[in-house]
């Protein structure tokens, strides 16, 4: 952006004076560049002063950083978190590290910076994301996060790169999750690459390869859910038992049993179709 700065341009004027009337005073006019470049000039703008003795107004101002720009919010040429941080001058840096962390995250939003706005000096007036890495977001629901753990492998592939699968592992995993929420959220960090890049808010789908667990696992359908018990039917014979069963782990179609049954024992394949709906289940143990 282009920016006027009486006090920018007073000090190029002061450089330009210099040059002229220093006698070559190197110490002098070195001293003056060195309090532009402070001011923000690039050496390539203090070069091109010196080059053409003529000051550059309006000045452009370039970023040192590329990436996705966010609107930060500013009220009448003044953010608002600064006006209220004048009152006291201890809090600035708080101030600004807040104003940081609580940037938007909506990408719509247009830049509340216009121009002919006035800005303070040290005002930020937008934010700049580096996208060289970005984060890919993961949900996972809380019955499947006992499975997940630091460091598992994932395979993303993005909404616009569906065919172009991107390896990569799970950097964190935060350690509590919103009250209104039901998954908890773990971060991959991934790499933009120029034969790869993920845009900001890109929809992601992702395989985990979790650890794998060892254990006794029936099918879903074996298990009748009777509230405080959990029963399987055993076949004893020609007929079925039911037995309570101590369960662990669930994923869409299995249950891992931690008690209650042997590797070899055969059960129903469908619980359900064992139990009518007027019936009371009575297992082996409350029979006794």
């Amino acid at each position: 952006m282009d920016i006027y700065s009486p006090d920018i341009l007073a000090e190029q004027q002061n450089l330009i004076y210099l040059l002229d009337n220093s006698n070559n005073q190197s110490e002098i006019i070195k001293s003056s560049e060195q309090k532009l470049s402070l001011l923000g000039l690039t050496s390539e703008q203090v070069s091109q002063i010196v080059r053409t003795k003529k000051p550059i107004n309006p000045l452009p101002v370039f970023s040192p950083y590329s990436g996705h720009i966010h609107d930060i919010g500013i009220s009448n040429g003044i953010s608002p978190t600064l006006m209220s941080s004048t009152m006291n001058t201890n809090s600035t840096e708080v101030t600004k590290q807040t104003e940081i962390e609580s940037l938007p995250v909506s990408q719509t939003s247009a830049l509340s910076i216009k121009e002919g706005m006035y800005v303070q000096t040290g005002q930020p007036v937008f934010a700049v994301y580096n996208i060289s890495q970005v984060w890919a977001i993961l949900n996972i629901f809380q019955k499947d996060a006992a499975f997940v753990n630091l460091g598992d492998q994932v395979t993303i592939a993005s909404e616009t790169s569906p065919d172009e699968p991107v390896k990569a592992n799970i950097n964190y995993i935060e350690p509590v999750t919103g009250l209104s929420n039901s998954a908890i959220k773990a971060r991959v960090y991934l790499t933009n690459t120029q034969n790869h890049t993920f845009p900001i808010g890109t929809l992601v789908s992702a395989e985990i390869s979790s650890r794998e667990v060892k254990g006794v696992w029936v099918s879903r359908t074996a298990v009748v859910n009777q509230g405080k018990m959990q029963v399987v039917f055993v076949k004893v014979g020609n007929h079925f038992n039911a037995t309570e069963i101590l369960s662990g782990l669930e994923t869409d179609s299995l249950v891992q049993v931690i008690s209650g049954l042997n590797g070899n024992d055969q059960i129903a394949e469908n619980g359900q179709f064992m139990v009518d709906s007027e019936s009371f289940i009575k297992t082996i143990e409350n029979a006794k």
